[in-house]
């Protein structure tokens, strides 16, 4: 089963997966989620990390009570919902992770003005630093949470 908000058919992600990750999926079952919507960035305007972790904890909520799987391979890079998925589903947890939802970068941008981080913001650095931190910790407690990386 593959959770999906995207609107993609069952041929279109096999494709994909084929394309993108040299992965071969053997014929699937799309289970289409209404949540994905919120962990997208744009969703969440102010405190996108935040909302984004907790639409990450709503999708995998939704994801695993629709269609309760085996094991659950989180391809968004989004840890928090590991751990809620794995209490309701009692399933295994592996995680291809792109990239860390909190890094060294976005900690040294703290000092300038950037993309998503406004010059209010750059006032209130110390703010967003322990934001950016507790966020980074939670994520890091929840990404342990996977049985396979």
């Amino acid at each position: 089963v593959i959770y999906s908000g995207d609107g993609l058919s069952a041929k279109e992600l096999v494709a994909h997966a084929r394309e993108r990750f040299g992965v071969a999926v053997p014929d699937v079952t799309i289970q289409p989620v209404c949540t994905r919507r919120l962990t997208n960035a744009k969703t969440w305007p102010v405190a996108t990390m935040a909302g984004q972790a907790l639409g990450a904890m709503i999708l995998a909520m939704e994801s695993v009570l629709r269609t309760p799987p085996d094991v659950l391979v989180d391809t968004t890079g989004l840890a928090f919902g590991v751990p809620l998925a794995k209490l309701l589903a009692g399933c295994a947890a592996a995680a291809y992770v792109h990239y860390p939802a909190v890094s060294q970068d976005m900690l040294d941008a703290l000092d300038r003005p950037a993309f998503n981080n406004s010059k209010r913001w750059v006032r209130l650095r110390r703010v967003k630093a322990v934001y950016y931190r507790l966020l980074g910790k939670v994520y890091g407690w929840c990404g342990r949470r996977h049985d396979v990386v």
